[in-house]
């Protein structure tokens, strides 16, 4: 077996396409609100609801995008994936108004988040789950500096404060996804795999992997409350300073891009994954339980606090994912990667729809809402541990299980 993968050995190229495709969605996802107020005009409420619509279709999108790639294959599939993209974001670029808008904002909710898990599918294609960990962490870390990125031009835009600006970033967005595309395209035939796999992908019956992929949603509200609870915390709550909230941002986008690969080793055994989502949780619940203690009092120890509370809540954001995505590849066919990796995702597509309402009425409650917040992330933890190892009647588990050792090749250093 290839043990890069059937992308034919050509894990740099994908892991291009993943840095680009998550710096051209940093670009939309930052600056969305501001480019349809400034350029186009419009009252927050209908920026709401042509966010919330594109929101909603990301989550109805995800799966129907998997099932088409599973169908013609990843390769033909990301490009024409990619090319759809670019026209969405050309048409919000050109939008004149309300109606306009809401088209292209939707259409392209469509497929944001359908076309990731086919990125991480093409990187790992062919290869065993315990050979897949590795590759998916670096890219991954990849994919977070690449949001990163895609958030600077918009500044820039916001400094210049022309409507011509604005809609440049759009059309900038767009370029992105056709390079997305064109690289895609230069993907080996061998990553068309993909069009062989017509039967049903048993989603329904996989108990263990539904397990799983609902307490990866559980815990991963952790990331929600670190991005949008640590803000509303800070500007709405206490005495610190508003530039915490950028801090905030920075370090946690660095930590995760640093210690994202290097945290994730030794998941790929199914033992030690689950250990990982159990650690993950507690980390949560004890920088919840820290940043409850950060609403009185002023001077440097709240800042100190609030910073470890980011720290806590930052490694919880890496073990959780590290553990779920092993435990949950240990649980997916190799047939239907596609299609169980985009189910697996919408985990935290629906945290992301449920966790900022639940949090801000949580957190109007004052260091109780923490509190209650550090509650559910240990109980989630603790529930971590009755997760299965490995699939029903699945051959040698008691090996994998203890992560017995396996020697180093030089795909697993590539």
């Amino acid at each position: 077996m290839n043990r890069r993968g059937t992308a034919g050995g050509s894990p740099l190229r994908i892991y291009a396409v993943g840095l680009l495709d998550a710096t051209g969605l940093g670009m939309y996802l930052s600056f969305a609100a501001v480019y349809l107020n400034q350029a186009l005009d419009l009252s927050n409420s209908h920026v709401a609801l042509i966010l919330g619509t594109a929101g909603v279709g990301s989550l109805l999108g995800a799966i129907p995008v998997a099932r088409f790639a599973d169908r013609c294959g990843l390769r033909r599939a990301l490009v024409i994936l990619f090319a759809a993209r670019a026209l969405s974001y050309v048409g919000l670029s050109m939008a004149a108004g309300l109606w306009t808008a809401m088209a292209a904002a939707a259409f392209g909710g469509l497929l944001n988040r359908g076309i990731g898990p086919l990125v991480q599918t093409a990187l790992i294609d062919g290869l065993r789950h315990e050979d897949a960990v590795a590759p998916l962490a670096r890219l991954r870390a990849l994919r977070n500096a690449g949001m990163a990125l895609g958030a600077l031009p918009t500044g820039v835009a916001v400094a210049v404060g022309d409507e011509l600006a604005y809609r440049a970033i759009m059309g900038a967005s767009a370029t992105v996804f056709v390079l997305c595309a064109v690289l895609s395209w230069s993907l080996p035939r061998a990553a068309s795999s993909g069009a062989r796999r017509l039967g049903k992908p048993g989603l329904v019956g996989n108990g263990p992997f539904l397990r799983v992929t609902a307490l990866y949603s559980a815990l991963i509200l952790s990331a929600i409350l670190l991005g949008t609870g640590m803000a509303l915390w800070i500007t709405q709550q206490t005495d610190l300073p508003h530039w915490m909230v950028s801090t905030n941002y920075v370090l946690n986008t660095v930590l995760v891009v640093v210690f994202q690969a290097r945290l994730a080793r030794g998941s790929e055994s199914p033992l030690t994954a689950r250990r990982m989502m159990v650690a993950g949780g507690l980390l949560a619940a004890g920088g919840a339980a820290v940043a409850s203690l950060t609403g009185r009092g002023d001077g440097w120890p709240p800042v100190a606090l609030m910073l470890l509370a980011v720290v806590l809540m930052t490694g919880a954001e890496i073990y959780v994912m590290a553990g779920a995505t092993s435990l949950a590849l240990v649980h997916t066919p190799q047939e239907h990667r596609s299609t169980y990796l985009a189910t697996f995702n919408l985990g935290f597509g629906v945290a992301t729809v449920v966790g900022p309402s639940l949090i801000s009425i949580s957190l109007d409650h004052d260091a109780a809402g923490w509190l209650a917040w550090a509650v559910f992330l240990a109980l989630a933890a603790v529930a971590s541990l009755t997760l299965p190892l490995a699939p029903p009647g699945a051959d040698g588990p008691r090996r994998k299980a203890e992560g017995a050792p396996r020697r180093t090749t030089e795909g697993d250093r590539a």
